[in-house]
């Protein structure tokens, strides 16, 4: 059995009725080296968000508690970094306050290039850090480095598992504490893991409710593997695919990847999303966009989606089940009859999406779209899918977010709703 086909049996759909409980015991993964004797952890903590936070909380407790554990803790996070509109604004690290309010020592690195550590530590934890470790400090510390990833590595590799593991619709997660690799982000030994099938995810859980889910056991797996003593060598992969006598890697289908969240995630491909999608990535990354031509102005602006909702096509009124109907027999077929009426879709309000150019010109997809009953918000057919896109509010850019029906106004022309593809524009 493949490793997809291990993990598709382990997971099933996890009931509606289900929710997002921070702070739940969700972690019973084996561990190694039980019992063995550590010297006192001097621990230099790497990190940076909210998800490093409460390690380095959990942490700093411990330390308390059990200071013959963990004899001392100081910090490395990174700059600063400008945000916002013009990257005016400053955005403050988390872990850096954090740790200023724990008057733990701190360092600020934005690369460990000829760096020296002022003084002396045996263990590197980096949560959440974003900056690769290098083997050279590594090697300084007695126990190496560890690192807390909130999937069940080896799947979702990469600086957004959370993000990934909610687009690609599974239904369940975990934590895996793992050593930090010499050469490659997320690819240690697994040294505990959230045992299978995993952390249920509730249906339509947001990218922050999966966070609030993981961290305290992520915490609670990196505090209780050092007590354990499972940062002491030899290392010992525990993981499900690797404890698991019905694996066996197939190098043709390799574990899913979560590389960076960047703006083109966000970027509506309209000829190829569905309804569903449209939705879902608006739940998982909020600030879905798209540009669209002014036709009073003849001017591009971006248009962010705010309130957006998947409506199944069966419960919407009959002109728009009927209209959809047409467009998908149009784009297969190209057999409309050649005395449509209006009704039929032929004098229907559109939206020029531009979808990159073509020579020289913008290359634009007319999109049709009904008015909602409630007056406010506007309904967008799909060619694929059971689904139509409900959007109750948009952001036109320069302007604050609006109810959709007035924000699309000037966007909207009316015409031959039918042809749902590409075209090049004189515009």
């Amino acid at each position: 059995m493949t490793w997809l086909a291990l993990r598709s049996a382990a997971f099933a759909r996890v009931p509606a009725t289900t929710t997002c409980l921070p702070g739940a015991r969700l972690y019973s993964g084996a561990t190694t080296g039980a019992g063995r004797a550590s010297d006192p952890l001097r621990i230099l903590f790497c990190g940076s968000d909210n998800f490093s936070c409460a390690a380095l909380t959990a942490l700093t407790a411990e330390s308390k508690r059990n200071p013959a554990l963990i004899e001392s803790l100081e910090v490395v996070v990174r700059p600063s970094k400008p945000s916002g509109r013009g990257m005016k604004n400053v955005r403050e690290v988390p872990l850096r306050t954090l740790a200023q309010q724990l008057k733990l020592p701190i360092h600020v690195r934005d690369t460990f290039t000829k760096w020296q550590p002022p003084s002396d530590f045996n263990l590197i934890i980096a949560v959440s850090f974003g900056l690769f470790v290098p083997p050279r400090l590594l090697k300084m510390a007695k126990y190496g480095g560890l690192n807390v990833h909130p999937s069940l590595l080896p799947e979702f590799r990469g600086p957004a598992p959370l993000q990934h593991t909610l687009l690609q619709g599974r239904t369940h997660t975990g934590i895996t504490l793992q050593t930090l690799d010499h050469k490659a982000f997320d690819h240690g030994d697994i040294l505990a893991q959230t045992p299978l099938p995993g952390i249920p995810i509730p249906e339509n859980c947001t990218t922050q409710q999966l966070l609030d889910v993981v961290t305290p056991p992520a915490a609670e797996m990196l505090v209780d593997g050092l007590r354990r003593g499972v940062h002491v060598p030899p290392h010992v992969n525990v993981g499900w695919a690797y404890s698991s006598s019905n694996f066996e890697e197939d190098s043709n289908k390799a574990p899913p990847h979560a590389p960076k969240i960047t703006n083109h995630d966000r970027w509506i491909a309209w000829s190829e999303w569905t309804a569903a999608e449209v939705a879902t990535r608006q739940r998982v990354l909020g600030g879905v966009w798209s540009s669209a031509v002014n036709q009073t102005t003849d001017t591009e602006k971006r248009i962010k989606l705010g309130r957006v909702e998947a409506v199944p096509l069966e419960d919407m009124p009959e002109h728009i089940k009927q209209f959809t109907r047409l467009l998908r027999v149009d784009k297969k077929d190209r057999t409309i009859a050649s005395d449509a009426t209006p009704e039929d879709g032929t004098n229907v309000k559109l939206v020029n999406w531009i979808q990159g150019t073509q020579d020289g010109h913008r290359k634009v997809l007319q999109c049709p779209f009904f008015e909602h009953e409630d007056g406010k918000s506007i309904l967008i057919p799909f060619v694929e899918g059971d689904k139509v896109l409900k959007v109750s509010t948009m952001i036109v850019e320069g302007s604050a977010e609006r109810a959709a029906v007035s924000a699309i106004k000037s966007f909207a022309v009316v015409g031959d709703g039918r042809h749902w593809e590409l075209t090049p524009s004189p515009f």
